[in-house]
Order: C-alpha cells, then structure tokens, then sequence
C-alpha cells in the first residue's frame, strides 16, 4: 500500500462516525494485539531457527527436498519431518497412498446416511499434518501450474473449493513422496509450462 492510498484511508478514517472514546480505550486494544501478534511471530521465528539447527544430516536432505515443492514453506517443511517416520517406512509399490493416509487425505466410502456411497476425506491421521498439506495445497493452487490445473478441473466437475483442494493436497503428497524417494527436487512437468492441462484422477481418487 503506497503512503498516497495510507494518508486517503486516514483522511477518511477522521472524518468517519463512530463511538466517542476519549480515553483511548481502543486504541490500548489495538495496540496490545498488535504487540501480541509481533512477540508470537518473534517467537515462530526463534523456535523455526532452533528446528533447522537441530536437524540432522538425513533430515536436511529431506528438508531441502521438500523446500523445492509449491507451496511447501518452512512450516509445512518442519511438520512434515517432526510429524512423519522417514519416508523409506513407506516405500512400497502403494507408498504416496499410505504417506496420504497417514495423514487423513486419502478417500473414504460413505456407508450409510444419505450421502451413502460417496466417497470423501477420511480425516482419520495426523491432524497437524493435514493441516499442513491442506494449507500447502491451496497456496500451491494458485502459484503452480500443475495444481492450479487440477483444481480447475475438479471445480470445473462442479466440486466445492475445499473438494477440490483436497485433491490438490493428494498430489502433493504424491510428488513429495517421489521427489524423496528419488531424492531430486521437483520440477514442473513440461506439459505444464504450455498452459492448463487435465490431469488424470489418482488411482481411487473422488469426492
């Protein structure tokens, strides 16, 4: 925001009606959020560096790996390494399918209700780390072709928003699980680089 539009807002905001406060009682509240917000991102900061000093050889691998996908930012980074076994726990022919059940984002098949037979979210793992795939996936959506392309798709099929994220996280959790046991950071697939593309439902995938 430049200091033209900060001094428009200003101007406005001292010409605007509202409650008398002659002892400046909001302006105190304010002031003592502001204050509250700026120590606990202090303190997010102070406890992300002491996390990076304490990883070990493997898990700076594994962190540098994971920095490479979208959306992933040192906070998804962290939870994935202090929340998940290393990922050879999981290596097998169905392994990115376990990562993502691990965490809750795998598909589950309604059984009863009137919903019966649709299949949704199992939320049945780590909270902490779904959260954190979750919130990747929609920043992913937005700045990574690739999941901005299934998203589309899925919204386009008439699926709501989170609906759809979810299948965004569960390709995440797909390319994370390759580019670790591969061990080579993640790059765009070149389809992607000439526009929107479908991509192809994961195996057992819906919603």
């Amino acid at each position: 925001m430049g200091n033209a539009h900060a001094e428009t807002l200003l101007r406005a905001a001292e010409a605007s009606t509202g409650v008398p406060d002659p002892h400046d009682g909001h302006g105190v509240v304010i002031r003592t959020m502001v204050a509250l917000i700026e120590m606990l991102e202090e303190q997010a900061d102070a406890l992300s560096s002491r996390i990076d000093e304490l990883l070990v050889d493997d898990q700076l691998e594994t962190a540098t790996l994971l920095g490479s996908l979208p959306g992933f930012g040192t906070g998804t980074v962290h939870t994935w390494i202090s929340e998940l076994p290393p990922i050879e726990k999981f290596k097998a022919k169905n392994g990115a399918e376990r990562v993502a059940a691990t965490m809750g984002i795998d598909a589950k098949l309604r059984e009863s209700g009137r919903f019966a037979g649709r299949v949704k979210m199992s939320k049945r793992g780590n909270r902490y780390l779904r959260r954190a795939i979750l919130l990747a996936a929609r920043t992913a959506a937005r700045c990574d072709p690739q999941c901005r392309a299934i998203l589309l798709r899925h919204q386009n099929r008439g699926k709501h928003y989170n609906v759809a994220i979810s299948h965004v996280a569960r390709k995440l959790v797909h390319i994370a699980y390759s580019v670790l046991i591969n061990k080579k950071p993640y790059e765009l697939p070149p389809e992607y680089g000439l526009g929107v593309v479908q991509e192809p439902d994961l195996a057992g995938s819906g919603a």
